[in-house]
């Protein structure tokens, strides 16, 4: 797909890893989410609640340096 809008390579399939890295460790689904707030003993959802105070920033950096590749490759 990035061939056909033109866009680097290597910057999307560093987009697609940080999605999937992102999607694995916020996701109920996710082994390792279920396996580590089950071996704390808390909730699921507190254990993704808590993640987020860390994940969340992590995300928007993301966006914020994809946003000026995105820029910068459109001057």
């Amino acid at each position: 797909m990035s061939n056909a809008f033109d866009a680097n390579v290597a910057i999307a399939a560093g987009a697609v890893v940080s999605g999937a890295f992102f999607g694995d460790k916020m996701s109920p689904l996710s082994d390792t989410c279920t396996i580590a707030s089950s071996v704390v003993g808390i909730d699921l959802f507190e254990h993704i609640r808590n993640m987020m105070y860390t994940t969340v920033p992590a995300w928007i950096l993301t966006v914020i340096i994809f946003g000026f590749f995105w820029a910068d490759r459109r001057l």
